[in-house]
């Protein structure tokens, strides 16, 4: 029984999932008010978050929660966000 239930759940959960469209990350963008350069979609699942080192954390938190909050299936890596110049 308990696993026709986790079944309708997974089931329930997959047809709630959006695919995000750069367009939607400029709306998350907006609303967060950091640049739309930061949230890039990079086809199919894949989402670059690349906020500027100095960014204040009350904006990179906002744009999280967003992502987090829009059901949409990513793939979304964190590597850091120091960036090397480009005279290196």
């Amino acid at each position: 029984m308990s696993f026709l239930f986790a079944l309708a759940i997974q089931g329930a959960i997959a047809k709630s999932r959006v695919d995000l469209n750069q367009s939607q990350l400029n709306i998350m963008s907006d609303a967060c008010k950091a640049p739309r350069q930061w949230l890039v979609h990079l086809g199919g699942e894949a989402i670059r978050f690349r906020p500027s080192p100095n960014a204040k954390y009350k904006r990179i938190d906002c744009v999280l929660k967003r992502l987090r909050v829009s059901m949409a299936p990513k793939k979304l890596g964190f590597i850091g966000n120091e960036q090397l110049s480009e005279d290196k």
